[in-house]
């Protein structure tokens, strides 16, 4: 969904209540989405991020930190369109023993 105060390059991909949204940056030189919601919401969010991005592969994911709800369409993304992912200095202990 485009918001009107945000510019077209930036989209907040909205989801039902207690669900993590995303934000897309589309138009960038990698796209990239921000945070990646439930993994039971995956087909879901794929939907979502290819509409907004049109076409373009994602190029990063960045997730503000790692709770179900921010990274866990992270697997399915990456595999989808290999992209590289983002995550908080000092969690990738955290990353590695999942």
């Amino acid at each position: 969904m485009r918001h009107p105060l945000l510019p077209d390059a930036i989209q907040v991909l909205e989801r039902g209540w207690l669900s993590s949204n995303n934000i897309v940056f589309a138009d960038d030189e990698v796209p990239t989405v921000v945070d990646t919601g439930y993994v039971t919401h995956a087909d879901a969010t794929l939907a979502l991020l290819q509409q907004a991005l049109k076409g373009r592969p994602l190029g990063r994911i960045l997730n503000t930190h790692l709770h179900s709800d921010h990274a866990g369409g992270n697997a399915m993304l990456r595999a989808q369109y290999g992209c590289e992912t983002w995550i908080p200095p000092g969690d990738a202990a955290l990353v590695d023993s999942w």
